[in-house]
């Protein structure tokens, strides 16, 4: 069937140069995946915050974020409809995705 995505699509309200922020989002994958990631991330003194598809988040906070998101690290097993994705996509936020 034909699913009819209806996405706020956040245009950057936030010049490039000013975005600060990294994301990593994480979705159904082992803990020692996101713990490799989190090391380098930490090891780098890079400040980010975690989104997990398991344990619920504000879509508006998560949406503000995207906003001032510099970049962000998505860590998953599939993305079945990939609503977040696609808002980080519509906000010009580039990501690096680690699939299986």
């Amino acid at each position: 069937g034909l699913t009819i995505l209806n996405l706020q699509g956040c245009k950057p309200r936030i010049p490039a140069c000013e975005k600060n922020r990294v994301f990593l989002y994480k979705k159904s994958r082992s803990h020692n995946d996101y713990n490799v990631i989190t090391q380098f991330l930490q090891k780098r003194n890079i400040d980010f915050k975690v989104f997990s598809y398991n344990q619920k988040y504000s879509e508006n906070e998560y949406l503000e974020y995207l906003q001032h998101a510099k970049y962000g690290i998505w860590v998953g097993i599939h993305e079945s409809k990939g609503f977040a994705l696609q808002e980080a996509l519509s906000c010009d936020v580039p990501l690096f995705v680690w699939n299986v």
